[in-house]
């Protein structure tokens, strides 16, 4: 049943003598304030919801493109990439104690080259 519908059929109750008009009144208030609420998206991965309005941007028109990108899903993707970063920094740097200078830097260049899921 539509809102438009629900108020009707409020009318048609209170004209019938079914239901007292303060009482329409506060159902036609609350039909208001939902019609003014604001869509929302829900982030299909962690479930986050927020205004859809907050949609991304496109690069080439700077216009929003009808996507959205969840910003909790956005920030574990980039903890997870600074993880991974660290832990092959503290790897070549345990490699450089040993003197494999040449494996330190090939490791640590392949770390940074990598495409992670916080790196694309």
């Amino acid at each position: 049943m539509s809102m438009q519908q629900l108020k009707e059929t409020m009318e048609l109750l209170h004209k019938g003598g079914a239901v007292p008009l303060n009482v329409v009144e506060a159902v036609n208030d609350l039909l208001e304030k939902v019609g003014q609420q604001p869509e929302l998206w829900e982030c299909p991965g962690c479930g986050f919801t927020y205004d859809a309005c907050h949609e991304d941007i496109d690069p080439a028109t700077g216009e929003g493109n009808g996507n959205h990108t969840c910003p909790l899903c956005e920030l574990i993707d980039v903890d997870r990439e600074q993880d991974r970063l660290r832990k092959a920094l503290g790897d070549a740097l345990k490699l450089m104690d040993k003197k494999f200078y040449g494996m330190a830097h090939k490791n640590l260049v392949e770390a940074l080259g990598q495409e992670g899921e916080g790196n694309q």
